[in-house]
């Protein structure tokens, strides 16, 4: 979120209506913010400002410097508060909205990774992994290596993965128990070669 545009009334309306209705929405921020904000993440803005920053958050044995160019101090009105930075502001929360959940960061994540070298050698998907825990215990395609990357398109006759390994190494991977390889379409059912895809087609059981 950043800017005074983030989104159209009528798309905005839309969206929440999917989150109402049981879909999940994250939200990172930068120097925007959305119309019924403390409604949709359970959130109070208390103050902020414009201001380079770089503040540090711990998850478990990993610390994180994380850089901001606005600075948000909220607090929590309905949602749980995952991660405080070191100054002692609110980090990261999860707020339900109906039958759906706002996940919510107060840094502009993305962008930090886009403008970053090499940015997950500092472990910043740690962001992510705590924040998705849920959502990852439920993938489709599990792999312990950080350089494979997957989409799932589902169809009519079941579904497909696309597997990818973004690293020089060979990488495995692992399906949740309920999906079963149906056929493989390109690469191996149980590897992915360096810099290399594997393509399968899947059915539940």
């Amino acid at each position: 979120v950043n800017g005074k545009k983030v989104v159209s009334k009528d798309v905005y309306e839309i969206l929440k209506q999917k989150v109402y209705n049981g879909a999940d929405l994250y939200i990172s921020v930068d120097k925007g913010i959305l119309q019924g904000f403390e409604e949709l993440t359970g959130l109070r803005i208390i103050d902020s400002y414009e201001y380079n920053d770089s503040v540090n958050v711990k998850f478990s044995d990993v610390e994180l410097d994380i850089s901001k160019n606005c600075n948000m101090h909220m607090k929590s009105i309905t949602a749980e508060v995952i991660a405080y930075d070191s100054d002692g502001n609110l980090f990261m929360s999860v707020n339900k909205y109906g039958k759906g959940h706002v996940l919510f960061v107060n840094a502009p994540v993305e962008n930090q990774l886009i403008h970053t070298h090499n940015v997950f050698d500092n472990n910043m998907e740690i962001i992510y992994k705590t924040l998705f825990a849920k959502y990852i215990e439920n993938n489709i395609v599990s792999s312990k290596d950080e350089n494979v990357t997957f989409t799932y398109h589902p169809s009519d006759d079941g579904g497909y993965v696309v597997l990818l390994n973004h690293s020089d190494k060979q990488a495995a991977f692992s399906l949740n128990d309920n999906y079963k390889i149906e056929k493989v379409i390109y690469g191996d059912g149980a590897i992915i070669c360096p810099y290399d895809a594997c393509v399968l087609k899947l059915n539940m059981f």
